[in-house]
């Protein structure tokens, strides 16, 4: 878990950290308190974050003590709606997989935006996927499914 709290006058070093934080899988219960699942050791060398000055900044290790259960803080902090969205996409784009046999140009041509339509749809899915480790997936999700799809060629 990070908190965080950085003055308004650092505004842009706080939305700095949030997109870093995001972008490395971290998931939000509010704006200044982020949770990953993943060791903090590793995570500090993706942050690029040097010594902290634990008055803006804490690093901390735990597990929740008042009742809550992981479902909940995995609910909490990451959007599954939109994670969602994103592996349905990405099946609707598999499912649209050209079949023709490629025997011209434009055939070669539908095939090539298609796999440029897979890639894109498959990166959004990746970019919004915490990719929690198996105890913490939640489920009715659909990125098992989508994956399974995926490695198999649709």
């Amino acid at each position: 878990m990070i908190v965080y709290d950085v003055p308004q006058t650092k505004a842009s070093d706080r939305v700095r950290l949030r997109r870093t934080l995001a972008h490395v899988g971290f998931g939000f219960l509010q704006n200044s308190v982020w949770i990953t699942p993943d060791p903090l050791a590793d995570v500090k060398e993706a942050l690029r974050i040097g010594p902290v000055d634990v008055e803006s900044l804490i690093m901390l290790e735990g597990r929740p003590c008042a009742g809550e259960t992981d479902e909940q803080v995995v609910t909490g902090a990451w959007d599954f709606a939109a994670i969602n969205a994103s592996y349905e996409e990405h099946a609707q784009v598999l499912g649209a997989l050209p079949r023709q046999p490629l025997a011209s140009s434009s055939e070669a041509e539908r095939l090539r935006r298609w796999c440029h339509r897979e890639r894109s749809a498959w990166q959004e899915a990746m970019n919004l996927d915490p990719l929690l480790p198996e105890p913490l997936h939640r489920p009715c999700t659909p990125q098992v499914t989508v994956v399974c799809r995926r490695g198999n060629g649709a």
